[in-house]
């Protein structure tokens, strides 16, 4: 049993581990892993971020720009040259 106290309230929490829950069956192997808010990568895809290449017209559309900012055309990948 465990007990926790937070503030003014008492909340008890009661563990039985001698009641089996659902049966799991042997040809379930391996792991489950659910990739929430993109959180395993420790980044953003590329997909989510808008105007990712800068290849609008408005070629700054989708990012705010602070300070001295400019897109060059001179890039190193012939199909995406903006950077």
């Amino acid at each position: 049993m465990l007990t926790a106290l937070t503030g003014s309230a008492q909340m008890t929490m009661d563990v039985n581990t001698k009641k089996l829950g659902a049966p799991i069956q042997p040809t379930m192997y391996g792991i489950f892993f659910e990739d929430i808010n993109y959180a395993a990568d420790g980044g953003l895809y590329g997909e989510l971020v808008k105007n990712r290449s800068f290849e609008f017209p408005q070629h700054l559309m989708g990012w705010q720009a602070f300070g001295r900012v400019e897109v060059k055309d001179d890039g190193p990948f012939e199909r995406c040259p903006h950077a």
